[in-house]
């Protein structure tokens, strides 16, 4: 059996097994999500005064949806199809949407070919989500000896759903449920990477723990996570950062290459196709920032490329060539 039919059929599996639970319980399509990964991966209905029929009937559901020989990604990629339709039936706000696959394949590919000479590689999102590009990214990685994965997120919902979805994968992942601005107990890792939420940061005495907080009215939450990607980097490591294509721009573009500047280097801006996007303003671009060490020295080019269609594989294959080249230089 193809990997394509075998994620289609773990989702038809899945959804067929959450359609119910949401109607007993009289819950949402992803607390549903939730609830039905949990009891998969406990191998029991945890839900107390279910209908005795429906929770046979159920548990039978979870006993056909064999995982321990499924490989991850296969795993992933159904339980993000079955994310996808609880965001959009449950109406989720913009900044809890998933990152596309395609651009987790890239970020996974940049995160890999950085850490290509650590054998244990700590990974760090600061703005976890559903967990969805973290584990696309896990997965994208080469042979290491161990890969350590840490989110955090301040959605109770989102941080449960990372929680299930790791727990169906057996990927462990340390997840935190916090302010992902707030003052973290993470040790510095080798690489954080986020597809880091656009827009106003509300905490105003938070902010003023930030040198790229605005002196006046809210700061700007994606610099201020960029900062955060900085706090929590080992000297010499990456962060792989999903960031509106203008952040380079303006006045704000000006506060943010100062403190580039002074705490590391610009290595790369991957334009993103504007296909992908409903409006030009809301175009992203895969940003890619180097912190400072007296062991290493900054790229000596920073690479700056629009990136095609990304399912132009001629195209796509010569920008991968260019990267390729790139790594070979720097």
């Amino acid at each position: 059996m193809s990997k394509d039919i075998q994620f289609e059929a773990l989702f038809e599996q899945l959804d067929q097994a959450i359609e119910p639970l949401k109607k007993a319980e009289g819950i949402t399509y992803l607390e549903a999500v939730y609830q039905t990964a949990e009891n998969i991966f406990e191998h029991k209905v945890l839900q107390e005064n279910m209908n005795p029929e429906l929770s046979q009937k159920l548990l039978e559901q979870y006993n056909n949806i064999q995982l321990e020989e499924v490989p991850a990604e296969v795993i992933r990629r159904a339980y993000q199809l079955v994310l996808l339709k609880g965001l959009r039936e449950d109406e989720i706000q913009t900044n809890h949407q998933m990152t596309p696959d395609s651009i987790g394949f890239i970020m996974g590919y940049l995160v890999d070919k950085f850490t290509a000479n650590t054998k244990d590689v700590t990974i760090f999102d600061p703005a976890v989500g559903t967990g969805n590009l973290l584990m696309t990214v896990h997965n994208q990685m080469k042979e290491r000896e161990s890969i350590s994965m840490t989110g955090v997120e301040v959605d109770d919902l989102l941080v449960s759903l990372s929680y299930a979805g790791a727990n169906l994968q057996h990927t462990p992942m340390r997840l935190i449920h916090q302010d992902g601005l707030s003052n973290l107990l993470i040790d510095p890792v080798d690489a954080v990477v986020s597809d880091l939420p656009i827009g106003y940061y509300p905490n105003d005495e938070g902010a003023k723990n930030f040198e790229l907080r605005q002196d006046e009215g809210h700061s700007f939450a994606h610099l201020l996570f960029v900062e955060q990607a900085f706090n929590y980097l080992k000297s010499g490591g990456h962060a792989v950062l999903l960031l509106p294509s203008n952040i380079l721009a303006g006045e704000v573009g000006k506060q943010l290459n100062a403190y580039v500047q002074q705490n590391g280097s610009l290595e790369m801006v991957l334009q993103l196709p504007d296909s992908l996007f409903k409006q030009k303003e809301a175009v992203k671009s895969i940003v890619v920032f180097r912190k400072k060490s007296e062991e290493v020295q900054p790229a000596k080019d920073v690479l700056i490329s629009q990136l095609p269609n990304l399912s132009d594989a001629k195209k796509m294959l010569a920008i991968i060539k260019k990267l390729e080249e790139w790594f070979k230089n720097n």
